[in-house]
């Protein structure tokens, strides 16, 4: 009598389903794990400390999990364009592979430099540190602390 309105994802093939989540993992990948690490954040303390930095953690494994499987959906739906035909997905499939792709260079673009900058800081603040025990030893009398009167 009353038949459901069928809905059209359930019509589509899966190749089409998985270019789509090739660029809506994305928009996931900017949202996502903003969100939990706002969710996740503790700001009462307490806990074990390793409790702590797992949690730091997560929204990073969690995005990276989203580029992985995004791009795994991109070029699995490629792959299955020659069955399931263009129509669908290769437009969805390419957008998704470019965007995760162009933002692991952005990442590495911006990233390495302030990365490289951050490891001679840390260089200079342990050669300067070395130095300055060195000079405290210098400064001090050979028998200092030893307690011969």
């Amino acid at each position: 009598m009353f038949e459901r309105p069928r809905r059209k994802d359930r019509d589509e093939p899966w190749p089409v389903k998985a270019a789509k989540y090739a660029w809506m993992s994305f928009i996931a990948l900017l949202l996502v794990p903003t969100c939990l690490s706002v969710v996740l954040a503790n700001p009462s303390g307490g806990g074990h400390p390793d409790d702590e930095a797992i949690t730091r953690m997560l929204p990073g494994i969690f995005a990276l999990l989203l580029m992985l499987s995004g791009i795994a959906a991109g070029a699995a739906s490629l792959c299955a364009m020659g069955t399931y035909g263009k129509r669908g997905i290769m437009v969805p499939a390419i957008t998704g592979i470019c965007l995760h792709v162009g933002f692991v260079l952005l990442a590495v673009i911006v990233l390495l430099p302030a990365l490289q900058a951050a490891r001679e800081a840390a260089r200079q603040m342990h050669q300067e540190e070395q130095e300055r025990q060195q000079r405290q030893q210098q400064e001090q009398p050979p028998d200092a602390g030893h307690g011969t009167p």
